[in-house]
């Protein structure tokens, strides 16, 4: 997509393909354990998080296959990610729309990773500011989520909060090092 490279996405396909079909295995109720929780989070949000992010990765392989032509892994891929979704969501989402765990972490995780529906990623965007505000615009992410707080607010429409959290020169922030 960024690079407009297909050779690349032919010559890769064939191990991206089995290790996305490899879940259905791994993971027959389609919640992924947290497999190194320094990554992905404390045991609370762990699992939640490497779920999350399980379902971005079996859509993304959908859509190498839709773009290879192999519209039976593309069908195939999407429908596992739908119930990776369906089962994130009766997993970690409460009846009132909020997450499990609480944290910037399950809010950062769920909407960049694209398994909410429109009402309640409205409810999710709302309670990460809530949480980004209680911690005066610092962060407290699993470090697989570093990388997704700027862009999640920005699509949120909260770029004054992407600058302050960026901003940020005391710990922890990009900038407390410099």
């Amino acid at each position: 997509r960024h690079h407009n490279d297909v050779e690349l996405l032919r010559d890769c396909y064939g191990e991206v393909r089995v290790a996305a079909l490899s879940y259905r295995h791994a993971h027959p109720d389609y919640l992924r354990t947290s497999p190194d929780r320094s990554v992905y989070g404390d045991a609370g949000t762990g699992e939640l998080v490497a779920t999350a992010c399980m379902h971005s990765v079996l859509r993304t392989s959908a859509r190498m296959a839709g773009v290879l032509g192999h519209l039976g892994d593309h069908e195939l891929l999407d429908k596992l990610a739908d119930q990776v979704r369906q089962a994130f969501r009766r997993r970690y989402l409460s009846q009132d729309g909020y997450l499990l765990g609480d944290s910037q972490s399950v809010y950062v995780a769920a909407l960049y990773h694209r398994v909410l529906e429109h009402d309640e990623r409205v409810i999710a965007r709302q309670r990460l500011v809530e949480l980004l505000q209680q911690q005066n615009y610092h962060i407290d992410l699993a470090p697989a989520l570093v990388h997704a707080l700027l862009p999640v607010l920005t699509a949120a429409g909260r770029l004054d909060l992407s600058y302050m959290v960026l901003l940020q020169t005391s710990e922890p922030s990009w900038l407390a090092a410099i």
